[in-house]
């Protein structure tokens, strides 16, 4: 089988389940081949190629470590989009000029979120923001209002 992309993938699922040795192939090593290659007589002039021993294999894990190295790449894209969203926050806080990350070691604690909560609530007074503030944040940075 020819790579094409992610088109093979499925197909070689299919076929791999239904017990076929399968070998898949680079289409670049295939076009270095000598000799005529067209969309139209691909499958035939791999089927040459293959039964003259001339092509090399590429490595295809087995199905397990595939499906992990899928779940590997999606957990790390989540991630990614939670680090995403989470400086997305900061940032909109610092041009709104809340600098509440100097108080707090991460913005997606608990405190933050709360005082976040009271201000798209339209909150503004100081005391009630200081009241969502957790007792040993009070405690470690002091007077908060400066």
């Amino acid at each position: 089988m020819e790579s094409t992309g992610i088109y093979w993938i499925s197909i070689w699922n299919i076929l791999e389940a239904a017990g076929l040795r399968l070998i898949l192939v680079n289409p670049y090593f295939i076009k270095q081949m000598p000799g005529s290659k067209s969309d139209i007589k691909d499958s035939q002039w791999i089927t040459q190629l293959l039964a003259k021993d001339m092509l090399k294999s590429s490595l295809i894990p087995c199905h397990h470590i595939r499906s992990l190295c899928a779940y590997s790449r999606e957990f790390v894209k989540q991630q990614q989009s939670i680090t995403r969203i989470v400086v997305g926050m900061e940032r909109t806080l610092d041009t709104a000029n809340i600098r509440i990350t100097s108080m707090v070691w991460k913005i997606e604690s608990k405190t933050v979120l709360n005082i976040i909560e009271l201000i798209i609530k339209g909150e503004a007074t100081i005391d009630k923001l200081l009241e969502k503030v957790h007792g040993r944040t009070k405690t470690r940075k002091g007077n908060l209002v400066a």
